[in-house]
């Protein structure tokens, strides 16, 4: 139904000229299946981009979702705002996202992917301990989440509680252990 964000302490924008390859051209921000045949050729692989529905679906497609969150499902209302806010974050305006997602949380105060997005603007912003709340809160509403693990230890790693750093890192890997942040993050916390 929505995407999660991943808040990647290091980096917050993808195009950063100094991961490129020499030669390499910058990534487009969308993929553009005309260009299909002659990316190949040149070995380029988009990245994979997923945006949310404009519309809800009756069921969610895949995934775990928790017994709290089939009961208080978010209204069209919340999930608009949701949007919205992811809207704001692609063009980095991150005070309107996180005006757009506090909104949403208002309405809908069991919308765990709207804590977990929330909780990524924080960080982004410098609202440490703000965002590990929201990560928490996330946690406690959905299913177990590699990525709100993962943000959750970063925040800790600011902090300076590596210990509570590498734990996170280790319950977010055994959920996804291609989770790039996460393996980041037990190396980080366990060279301290």
């Amino acid at each position: 139904m929505c995407v999660l964000a991943q808040w990647i302490p290091f980096q917050d924008r993808t195009d950063d000229p100094r991961e490129r390859r020499p030669g390499e051209e910058m990534r487009p921000d969308r993929f553009d299946p005309a260009n299909d045949q002659q990316n190949q050729r040149s070995g380029f692989n988009p990245p994979l981009i997923v945006e949310p529905a404009e519309r809800i679906p009756a069921k969610p497609i895949s995934g775990v979702i928790s017994l709290r969150q089939l009961q208080h499902p978010p209204s069209k209302k919340a999930v608009r705002l949701f949007q919205e806010a992811q809207r704001y974050s692609q063009v980095h305006d991150i005070g309107k996202a996180i005006e757009k997602l506090e909104q949403a949380i208002r309405i809908a105060p069991a919308f765990g992917e709207a804590h977990q997005n929330l909780g990524v603007q924080y960080a982004r912003s410098g609202r440490t301990v703000e965002a590990m709340k929201q990560f928490a809160t996330a946690l406690e509403i959905g299913p177990p989440d590699a990525k709100a693990y993962s943000n959750l230890g970063w925040c800790y790693v600011r902090l300076g509680e590596v210990h509570q750093a590498k734990d996170l890192a280790r319950k977010a890997l055994s959920l996804d252990r291609d989770n790039a942040p996460a393996r980041t993050l037990l190396q980080v916390s366990s060279s301290h």
